[in-house]
């Protein structure tokens, strides 16, 4: 009953900022000041694209997903295409960015598929749209002549605030009970990486202004590159704590066993002995138990008959095979 009352609430959590943010998309199309007049080269946005894409996969902090250092791509479109465009791209690298990451933990970390739902990506691609664009639309609100400066400086904060916004919405449509104070913990760090990211992205619009998209394209890519090494060494690390982890259990679950008595080691290997018949047919079976500091210990059994009963010791077996079917040379175990 319980799970049942939470579904509706969890769903209406996730669609709140997906519908939002599709309203407001339509809506800012009818804005001149934010829609696209001319989107830039198709090579140079495409460029783009892979940037943010590329950066948006260094995800140090996993509890909050975000844009992350993808938001350097957003104010160079924002200032040379328009709000809209910019929102989209933001939506489209987070994407990007958390299929490519599902799919390289599943296959490189976990072996499972990833327990976060398809619904919860598209809710914090929502958040991204909304978010840029009520920066892009602070941005266009400041006068021609004002210090880049300040108008990065003001819509990277009003980005910020309306993200932490969302994401305090969330958690109180989630969890009523719980305080919205106690997400700012969780939260401030991964919204400190898109902050980082989007004051690169202003450093950008600034060499754009003074040097010219080549230099501009080459940085973006750069800092991409470096985003992107940092996301490949974030997974080699979360496979090696993984491997750690199941090493760990492996050993506490040999030290239980270690630490059983006689009769319940030999029940053990005795379900041992008898799932192996189900799955080979062995001529005889040995199992040998070696405890740190202890002496090597080892019980066997044979295929049928009374020796098919598990016993201490070490077997002692024919010097050849049993013979089989057909034509063939007996070989020696």
């Amino acid at each position: 009953m319980l799970q049942r009352a939470l579904l509706p609430r969890e769903l209406g959590a996730s669609l709140v900022p997906i519908l939002s943010a599709l309203l407001a998309l339509a809506a800012a199309v009818r804005v001149p000041a934010l829609r696209a007049e001319e989107l830039p080269p198709t090579g140079l946005l495409l460029v783009l694209i892979l940037a943010g894409a590329a950066a948006a996969c260094h995800r140090p902090f996993r509890s909050v997903s975000t844009v992350g250092l993808g938001t350097l791509v957003l104010p160079l479109i924002v200032e040379g295409a328009g709000g809209v465009p910019a929102a989209g791209l933001a939506a489209a690298s987070f994407l990007s960015a958390e299929l490519l990451l599902r799919l390289v933990r599943r296959r490189g970390v976990y072996g499972v598929p990833d327990r976060r739902s398809l619904l919860r990506s598209l809710e914090t691609a929502g958040r991204a749209v909304l978010a840029t664009l009520a920066a892009a639309l602070t941005w266009v609100l400041f006068p021609r002549g004002t210090a880049l400066a300040t108008v990065a400086t003001a819509s990277g904060l009003l980005y910020l605030l309306v993200w932490a916004g969302l994401e305090a919405a969330d958690g109180k449509i989630r969890r009523p009970e719980h305080p919205v104070l106690a997400r700012w913990k969780v939260l401030l760090p991964p919204l400190g990486l898109d902050a980082f990211g989007w004051a690169l992205g202003g450093v950008l619009v600034a060499v754009q202004k003074t040097s010219g998209w080549t230099l501009t394209t080459l940085l973006a890519a750069a800092c991409a590159l470096l985003a992107l090494e940092a996301a490949r060494n974030r997974v080699l690390h979360e496979r090696s704590h993984h491997r750690a982890f199941d090493l760990e259990r492996l050993r506490r679950a040999g030290k239980r066993m270690v630490d059983k008595g006689e009769r319940e080691i030999v029940d053990v290997i005795d379900r041992m002995k008898t799932e192996s018949g189900e799955l080979v047919r062995f001529h005889w079976f040995q199992f040998e138990l070696m405890a740190p500091g202890g002496e090597l210990k080892s019980w066997w059994a044979g295929p049928k008959g009374p020796e098919s009963e598990l016993r201490t010791g070490v077997p002692e077996p024919d010097r050849y095979a049993p013979v089989l079917p057909g034509v063939h040379r007996r070989a020696q175990w």
